[in-house]
């Protein structure tokens, strides 16, 4: 077997490794995110925002218990909370939104602001207005 392809399958066999490793890590931290908000949500001893930037509908029909919404749209106008400490989450349609966001946050001023990603991955509790719309 010729050197050159040694080198490219060992190249290959590393970046899929890298790959594998990064989508593991992602996992993991999108796993100790939501726990991290099980253990926060109604609680009121901590100071955090749980940042929805879907619309105001998708927001209405499902959100993570005591979220607050700003819409992808407005959120370069409004600012979560006015303390630059306080502990922020954000999630999204998809990871991607609430990265984005999330991005603006940090690069503004916060320090704690974390990307849990799409409403899609939540496992946990749900709080909806279509309850309370279907008993009026």
């Amino acid at each position: 077997m010729p050197v050159q392809t040694v080198l490219v399958s060992a190249a290959a066999t590393s970046a899929l490794t890298v790959s594998v490793m990064l989508v593991v890590h992602r996992i993991r931290q999108r796993i100790r995110t939501r726990n991290e908000l099980l253990e926060l949500i109604g609680q009121d001893q901590y100071a955090y925002v749980i940042l929805d930037v879907r619309t105001e509908e998708e927001f209405r029909r499902g959100r993570i218990p005591s979220a607050m919404n700003i819409p992808f749209d407005a959120a370069r106008e409004r600012f979560p909370s006015e303390n630059m400490f306080e502990r922020i989450y954000v999630y999204g349609p998809n990871r991607r939104r609430a990265g984005s966001v999330a991005r603006f946050l940090y690069r503004n001023g916060y320090f704690n602001v974390t990307n849990y990603g799409g409403f899609r991955g939540w496992k946990g509790p749900v709080e909806s207005d279509t309850a309370e719309s279907d008993a009026e």
